[in-house]
């Protein structure tokens, strides 16, 4: 994909030819067509939300729907989950969760 291609796509949060909302599902894996279309219109609904909410972090988004980085998805859901606050998730108190030891932003030590 060529670099103005993938930056239309991240301003439209859909795929440039298929119109949909990059999912990181495989080919051989077998899902019914109704859990894709669910799967595609709540991730559409999420990235218009961060557009409104957060825009400069809808690029991270739509890099993690895509599933190419694990890095931008472990920092998506911490931005989610924090109310997209770069201090809360640097300062984030949730211990038990699983991704805190890796949540993005923390003072380098």
């Amino acid at each position: 994909m060529t670099e103005e291609g993938f930056l239309n796509e991240a301003e439209s949060g859909s795929d440039s030819e298929s119109g949909q909302v990059p999912t990181n599902q495989s080919k051989d894996h077998k899902r019914g067509s109704d859990d894709d279309a669910s799967i595609q219109e709540a991730r559409k609904r999420k990235l218009k939300q961060i557009e409104q909410i957060a825009p400069s972090k809808h690029g991270k988004f739509v890099k993690a729907y895509k599933g190419h980085s694990l890095r931008a998805g472990i920092d998506a859901n911490c931005l989610d989950c924090q109310g997209f606050d770069l201090v809360q998730v640097r300062n984030c108190t949730v211990l038990n969760c699983p991704l805190w030891p890796y949540r993005p932003y923390q003072n380098k030590r």
